[in-house]
């Protein structure tokens, strides 16, 4: 079989080749991967920054950056997800030399991670990674339910703090709960604590990448509503 080329040339303000054991072409997409979760733990710890500004909680954390924020968390986290930790079927848009490379880069990551006893449980999952990378799709579906109310891109103190007219249920995507510390997003709870844990691990194991930054408490009036 022919070996599928490999580029010419790569510049860039940052090391890319760190395994030569690998292609130049899986490095560089390895890459993404991990500065997709080194942004994405930048925004956490963003995102704790404009939550403890508050000195006591009032419905609603008001503050023009989290909802981009959080739409940024999830969407480095689906980028990090989808290039380290699919190993879903090839599907029909997909060549047989990317769903090859796929494949490696998986079990490259994987063991890596085996070998450290390191878990992934909320980056590999599957039905989240697919729910943030088609954003669109699943927001189209979702906004058809009918006596149903939504809080998106949104932090709030408690789930059921808030009760909606008319009997309308409350759903939430991409919305932070602050006493529980985890991103709602349709069905799925994201906890962002453990998220962070994940993250600072892989990038360790498979990256060499260490970052002694601790994401800090959550400090607001506990009360619940």
């Amino acid at each position: 079989m022919t070996q599928k080329a490999e580029p010419a040339a790569i510049w860039s303000t940052r090391l890319i080749v760190f395994d030569k054991d690998i292609s130049d072409t899986q490095n560089i997409i390895l890459s993404q991967g991990k500065y997709a979760l080194i942004a994405m733990r930048q925004k956490i710890y963003q995102l704790y920054e404009y939550l403890n500004a508050f000195q006591q909680l009032k419905d609603v954390y008001i503050h023009p950056d989290i909802p981009q924020t959080l739409s940024e968390i999830c969407l480095h986290q689906g980028i990090a997800s989808s290039i380290l930790f699919n190993n879903s079927t090839q599907s029909t848009s997909e060549n047989s030399h990317c769903y090859k490379l796929r494949t490696e880069r998986f079990n490259y990551v994987k063991q890596f991670c085996a070998a450290q006893s390191v878990t992934v449980d909320i980056l590999a999952n599957r039905k989240v990674r697919n729910q943030l990378v088609h954003i669109d799709e699943h927001l189209t579906k979702a906004l058809t339910k009918a006596n149903t109310g939504w809080f998106i891109d949104t932090a709030v103190g408690f789930r059921n703090q808030f009760t909606a007219q008319n009997g309308l249920e409350i759903k939430f995507c991409r919305s932070f709960i602050a006493s529980e510390e985890v991103i709602l997003n349709f069905d799925n709870e994201i906890s962002t604590r453990k998220l962070w844990d994940e993250s600072s691990a892989v990038l360790a194991v498979v990256f060499g990448f260490s970052d002694e930054k601790q994401l800090p408490a959550l400090t607001f009036t506990n009360h619940e509503p």
